[in-house]
Parts: C-alpha cells; structure tokens; sequence
C-alpha cells in the first residue's frame, strides 16, 4: 500500500505518460463521487490477477479529519463508509466531497452525443441538490423498466397496457422536478461560463448555452400518449427528459461545427471552471479542482490564463508531463504548491 500526504493548494503529479499520473487523479474522483471518472464498471479498477482494490484517504472538510474509504471486491458489493460509518446505498456520500474533473478527453462534451452532456448537467446538479439525485435514479429505474415492458411486447405479441400506463404515471410524477432544476440552473451556469470565456479568449466571440427538452412545448403526460405508437414499434420510450439536451453556441452557430480547436478547449474550461462555481456557489464549500493532462494541449496564453483562472481556497491537483514548465507557471501565477514525481512501476 502507498500513500501521500498533501498540504499545499496546488498539488502537482508529473511523470511521464503511463507512469500513473491519472490513477491517483482517478483516485481522488472516486473517494468524491463513488465510481471512476473514465472507467464504466467499478470491477474494471482492479488490478489484474487481484481479488479487489481499496481505496483510503483522511480529508480535513470543517476543521475535521475524515476517514474516506472504498473497498471493492472481485464478487461481491461494494463498500463506501464515511468516518467510519458505511453507507447503505453509495449515493449518500455524493455532495459531501465536491469535485469538478477536467481532462483532455472532456471536448467530446461538444462533439460526441446528448448522452454525455445530460451526464454532465446531472453531475452538476446531483453533487448540490441530494432531492434531485434521488428523483433522476428513480426516474432511470422506471424508465428502465417501461423499455423492458415494451421489449417483452414485442416477444411476446400481447400488451399490458395498463401496467404501461403506472409506468407513465410515475414518469410523468419524476419529470418535472427534474425538468425545472435543469432549467432554472442554466442561466447562473451561463454567467459564469460567459466571464471565464470573455477572460480565456480575449472577449472575442461571444458564447451561449440552449436548453433542449420535450418538456418546453408540450405536457409530458400527453406526449407519452402522443408517441405510444412509436414506442410500441421501436420498443423504447422516445419521449421525456431522457432526450434533453444543451446546445453549445458561439456568436450563435455550433461550437461542434464552427469553433476551432482553440476555441472549443476554451468553452470547455470555461464551462468546467463554471461547474466549479456554481457547485461552490450552491454548497457553500469548495469543490477539489483535478486537472489531467491538459496542459499539453494548451497554447502558453490559454495556459497562464487557464492558471490565473484557478480558484483560490480549494485544493488543486494538476497532472502534467513537463514538471519544469509546470513549475514556471505555477510561480507567474503566484500560487503555492508541491509536485510529487510520479514513475511507472514494473
């Protein structure tokens, strides 16, 4: 077992590619929000030809050191406890240890799916509000089992609708809390992405954020029955807040097809640094900051403006392959920090 001890605001992890530099990013992420950030199933972090990985940390949050630990066996459920009291569902612990992650890989926010913005905006929002977290689980389980219905409709060539229908009551009784969350935590998230970007890019372009969803033109109940048809031909459920999604602008065209590389890693820390914000905003506690690997991809003049954007007062942790410029930009921003070189181990 290895460990570390942190003290400064910025905590630097440098290394070359593969040396794990991420890992113990992915490490931190974890213990906040109880799964990976890049990994889709919990038993993909054990090592090969391992029965189980365990997770251990002592955070100071109130003037107090907690005890954080996660053990995750081969067979088996996981376990998550918090000063020493295990939870019994892992997602009591989401909001306690805030965290916001920016990596490299995040600019498929704009080009990749509505999946991934949705999971984005649900990040945000389940981290500062415990009722909305709970609403979305229970609104995806039901979800969940309405498509399996309509799966076993399909095989079987016969129709409950009636057991359809409290599928339908209990959707249309989740959504709008949902809905209206998503929809009223838009414009301070914009705000804030606004003055990050008008900073990152020089008040070039100007950037805007549209919300999607069925739930702005028409009521959910209706539009259930409206698509019934076609949910019964494609066997799942076409309609409802499952389908939102956020258009990414500048100067009114889509970032996806009109921004350049340059300017989309812009929004994108823009609207990460934003994130940040409005969870410190909302809470009332500094979110952990984790930056991988980006430093890489930025020009020297996003860079040290990426580096005066960093908030003060929270615990920063930066993974970057080029300690000594790094270090050099750490120290024209003036911030304090420690670097911890990481290398791979045989």
């Amino acid at each position: 077992m290895s460990g570390y001890n942190f003290t400064q605001s910025v905590v630097c992890f440098t290394g070359l590619n593969g040396a794990g530099k991420t890992n113990l990013l992915d490490a931190i992420y974890f213990l906040c929000i109880t799964k990976s950030y890049f990994s889709t199933t919990d038993l993909q972090n054990i090592k090969h030809d391992f029965d189980f990985f365990r997770l251990q940390a002592k955070v100071k949050i109130d003037e107090e050191l907690i005890d954080v630990i996660c053990k995750q066996p081969q067979l088996g459920k996981k376990e998550f406890s918090f000063q020493n009291n295990i939870y019994d569902k892992t997602s009591e612990h989401i909001g306690k240890m805030p965290v916001v992650m920016i990596t490299p890989y995040d600019v498929e926010l704009i080009n990749d799916g509505s999946e991934l913005r949705r999971k984005f905006f649900d990040n945000i929002l389940s981290q500062t509000d415990h009722d909305y977290l709970n609403k979305l689980m229970q609104y995806n389980k039901i979800l969940l089992q309405r498509n399996t219905l309509l799966k076993q409709f399909a095989k079987e060539g016969k129709r409950n609708l009636i057991l359809l229908q409290t599928y339908d009551e209990q959707l249309v009784a989740l959504a709008p809390y949902i809905f209206e969350k998503r929809q009223k935590s838009l414009p301070q998230l914009i705000k804030w992405c606004t003055e990050n970007y008008e900073k990152l890019s020089d008040g070039k372009e100007k950037i805007a954020i549209d919300y999607e969803s069925d739930l702005l033109k028409f009521d959910f109940a209706t539009l259930l029955k409206q698509t019934l048809e076609k949910d019964l031909l494609t066997q799942r459920t076409n309609a409802g807040i499952h389908k939102d999604d956020w258009s990414f602008l500048m100067n009114g065209n889509a970032i996806k097809k009109f921004g350049s590389q340059g300017q989309q890693k812009s929004f994108i820390l823009s609207l990460k640094l934003a994130q940040w914000k409005f969870i410190q905003n909302d809470l009332q506690k500094n979110p952990f900051l984790l930056i991988d690997d980006f430093f890489d991809r930025l020009d020297e003049t996003r860079a040290a403006m990426l580096m005066s954007l960093l908030p003060n007062d929270c615990q920063v942790f930066i993974s970057d392959t080029d300690k000594f410029r790094l270090e050099k930009m750490l120290r024209s921003a003036q911030k304090k920090f420690e670097v911890f070189e990481i290398e791979a181990k045989n």
